[in-house]
């Protein structure tokens, strides 16, 4: 706090939306809040309206990305695959919202994706860079960036290709 650092926990499938919030509330300061991302908490497994009404109000930055729940042949589970933003389940008009309902409105976004591997890293690398320049054109428009009087605060977009390497499928 003395050095006005705020720290951002990530939500994950390690702890419910509502146990990252009650951490959040605990610790009472306005140096800590939630890195909200979009798409981690599947592993809980929770809806994304449970995950943004528990941890909208404490939101300091949002960590975009989208995905696809697919369903096995068998019925016997899902599989999740990354999306360009807005092809995928997340509602993000309805983040996005409920994040400026609660006063959340002047936040950092990081775009991440999870494309799958192409077979080799050069056409992976280039599919998420596609990704990217779809992804930013999508919440641009969502966030009006183009239209100043609409915020009159800059907003900040950020975005990164992944440095990570592909898993190979087995």
């Amino acid at each position: 706090e003395r050095q006005q650092i705020t720290i951002a926990l990530e939500n994950n499938e390690a702890f419910t939306a509502a146990q990252f919030s009650a951490i959040v509330s605990a610790l009472g300061s306005p140096f800590v809040g939630i890195c909200l991302d979009t798409a981690n908490s599947l592993g809980v497994p929770e809806t994304l309206t449970t995950v943004v009404e528990a941890l909208a109000e404490h939101t300091v930055m949002l960590h975009a990305k989208d995905c696809e729940l697919r369903r096995f042949d068998t019925r016997m589970g899902f599989t999740v695959e990354g999306t360009p933003l807005g092809e995928g389940y997340v509602d993000f008009p309805y983040v996005l919202s409920a994040l400026r309902d609660r006063g959340r409105a002047e936040i950092s976004c990081i775009i991440e994706h999870w494309p799958p591997f192409d077979g080799d890293i050069a056409s992976s690398v280039e599919r998420e860079a596609e990704w990217l320049t779809q992804s930013l054109g999508f919440i641009r428009s969502l966030i009006a960036l183009d239209d100043p009087s609409a915020h009159p605060q800059p907003h900040r977009v950020e975005a990164s290709l992944s440095a990570r390497t592909p898993r190979r499928e087995p």
